[in-house]
């Protein structure tokens, strides 16, 4: 891996502990300088946060949940990690199906990549916006930085290309504009090429107002195209 690449790496991971979510979690801290940044969810929107529905809100630790599994996973090893530690918000038969994918995926990717899951931020100034990747992959010998964002669904890949409402964005046109933001920030700290962008799907199942899934697997990866974030924003924001 050349020197440039090494040291832009180093760069983005510590301008990335400069920020930290707020308390409320409703936004991130660019602790410098005290500024305020929109998630990057609320950035997409043109500023409107994201409401979720009642019936809903009792699923958010699922995710939360998941996501903490596989920044185990890939952070602390899997000799570390137990079912126990996740049994309040995943069933034993859930826990297992995610280990199963995680190690499926560490096979294929692991041997050749650098995997970061640890606190990864990510910033703008400029744009005013923070966020966390799940997943930053550098290749060990090429130095091609891929960035994996995992998402959990009820309703499975099916859903990302349903539009609810007349003129409102896909989940996928959402999740490509947030991907493409991510891609922004990581570029702009490092100074160097994001090579990639991919969605990695878990499927989960809760009924309404669960908040435990007794499934989580992965579905088929979904990689990205690259776009400019900003113009792309604009004409979701337009278009609704």
């Amino acid at each position: 891996m050349e020197a440039k690449i090494r040291e832009g790496l180093k760069r983005l991971l510590r301008l990335g502990k400069e920020v930290e979510r707020a308390e409320d979690e409703s936004h991130y801290i660019h602790l410098p300088t005290g500024t305020k940044l929109q998630r990057c969810t609320q950035w997409i929107s043109g500023g409107v946060p994201l409401v979720i529905p009642d019936v809903w809100k009792g699923c958010l630790p699922i995710g939360s949940m998941v996501d903490q599994c596989v920044r185990d996973f890939f952070v602390e090893g899997l000799e570390e990690m137990s079912a126990f530690m996740y049994c309040n918000h995943m069933q034993f038969r859930a826990y297992e199906q995610l280990v199963a994918d995680l190690k499926k995926f560490k096979e294929e990717y692991g041997g050749d990549w650098h995997v970061f899951a640890d606190r990864v931020f990510l910033f703008s100034l400029s744009l005013g916006v923070g966020g966390e990747v799940d997943l930053l992959l550098v290749n060990k010998e090429t130095g091609a930085i891929w960035i994996v964002d995992m998402k959990t669904s009820r309703g499975g890949t099916k859903s990302f290309t349903k539009r609810y409402k007349k003129n409102e964005p896909t989940k996928l046109e959402k999740y490509s504009l947030q991907l493409n933001t991510y891609r922004y920030m990581a570029e702009e700290m490092s100074g160097l090429q994001v090579h990639r962008l991919s969605i990695l799907p878990i499927k989960v199942f809760y009924p309404p107002n669960g908040s435990t899934t007794d499934e989580a697997y992965f579905e088929p990866q979904i990689d990205i195209e690259f776009c400019d974030p900003i113009a792309a924003r604009d004409a979701l924001i337009e278009a609704q």
